[in-house]
């Protein structure tokens, strides 16, 4: 390997420099790319939580960018004792990353990890923290392991839209405001129409420019 420090803000040219002849990047990295890229071409269908990514590609990769996501945000630094805490448990699953992270909350993890999916390696003003990875640029990467095209399904809006999200899992719009309709009214609703009965719904709104 080619010594990476923890948080190493890694592009796809640092992991694949030499593309036709790179046998650690196809050992080490290919296969965690690929499996993200095909999350993120449809990431309503696939969660990282989902006990389908014991032998689904898409949750599995979800599964692989949301841990790195937790290390660089909630690791403090320090990632390898984060992971070896992770091994050892005895939690699994998510009561057992809620275990290393004392305070925070599982829908505060996947709303960061959701957003920084997207706006990492954008350099939007003013953005949180907590938005970002620290070892990946996510955008970067993700356009070099799919012919320089971010792979991320966003949909344009505004419009009518009827989708299902699995829990911990989202959907991605863009919204483009012109002179002629600088107002926007979003509206949420159950299928059918209803009121949304659950508790748990987030939607965040990430202004780019």
């Amino acid at each position: 390997m080619r010594g990476f420090s923890d948080f190493q803000r890694l592009t796809y040219n640092l992991v694949n420099p030499t593309p036709s002849s790179n046998d650690d990047y196809n050992a080490f990295f290919r296969q965690n790319l690929t499996r993200f890229q095909r999350w993120m071409a449809r990431p309503d269908t696939a969660a990282p939580i989902s006990a389908k990514n014991r032998d689904q590609l898409a949750p599995r990769g979800a599964s692989w960018s949301l841990l790195r996501y937790a290390i660089d945000q909630y690791s403090g630094g320090a990632a390898r004792t984060f992971t070896r805490a992770l091994a050892a448990g005895p939690q699994t699953d998510v009561a057992n990353l809620l275990a290393r992270v004392p305070g925070a909350q599982f829908d505060q993890i996947i709303t960061g990890w959701l957003v920084a999916n997207y706006a990492d390696g954008l350099t939007i003003p003013g953005i949180a923290p907590r938005y970002s990875y620290l070892s990946w640029n996510i955008r970067d990467a993700m356009s070099g392991a799919n012919a320089n095209t971010f792979p991320l399904l966003v949909t344009p809006f505004p419009g009518t839209f009827s989708t299902q999200s699995l829990s911990s899992s989202g959907n991605y719009y863009r919204l483009t405001r012109t002179t002629s309709s600088p107002q926007v009214q979003v509206k949420l609703t159950a299928p059918g129409g209803g009121t949304i009965a659950s508790d748990y719904p987030t939607v965040a709104i990430l202004r780019v420019q």
